[in-house]
């Protein structure tokens, strides 16, 4: 017998639309489509982070950030739907049936105290 290392082939047979947009009172949202392109379900686990929102809030990321000259200091706010904290990113997992698609929403809401509708 000679030598050959155990292998496993895996065929990824998922692709990712990623959609992003800034919506009313400074909220940026990003909508994540998993399409399933093949004949079993698969799992796929989502991970989103931000550099704006590192510090653990409950379900969400939040930060402190000033703004250039000092004109005013934002306070983000990173969630998203079905996504728990874990390792200063957010995460999720999806399991998506064969030939389906699961879309899931992150967002970032930038508060800033001068605009009360900010981020929500």
């Amino acid at each position: 017998m000679r030598g050959v290392p155990a292998m496993k082939r895996r065929l990824i047979a998922y692709s990712i639309d990623v959609t992003k947009f800034i919506a009313a009172n400074n909220v940026l949202v990003t909508n994540v489509a998993v399409v399933n392109t093949g004949t079993a379900s698969t799992t796929v686990t989502l991970n989103a982070t931000s550099p704006y929102a590192t510090t653990v809030s409950g379900t969400e990321l939040t930060g402190t950030r000033a703004v250039k000259n000092n004109l005013t200091t934002l306070y983000p706010r990173f969630s998203g739907d079905g996504f728990a904290v874990a390792n200063g990113a957010l995460t999720r997992s999806v399991t998506v049936a064969a030939g389906q698609t699961v879309t899931v929403k992150a967002q970032l809401g930038l508060v800033a105290t001068e605009i009360t509708t900010a981020g929500g």
